[in-house]
């Protein structure tokens, strides 16, 4: 039996705040339903594309898409 990777590629960039600073994602790879989805994000700073678990991420402010602060 061949296992089968799906990669979500988002239409529109997704602005996260990372422990590395600022970033925007690139792809989600998800993982089966007792786990953490995979992030690949690159930095706005130093351009670094890191991997980040769900939990490890944090949504930016977003007023197109309705993601507005406290």
């Amino acid at each position: 039996m061949l296992a089968t990777m799906n990669i979500f590629f988002p239409p529109n960039p997704i602005d996260v705040e990372t422990i590395h600073g600022p970033g925007l994602v690139i792809y989600i790879m998800p993982m089966d339903s007792f786990a953490n989805d995979i992030w690949c994000v690159a930095n706005k700073k130093d351009g670094q594309l890191r991997h980040y678990e769900t939990i490890q991420l944090k949504l930016m402010p977003n007023y197109t898409l309705g993601i507005r602060p406290k």
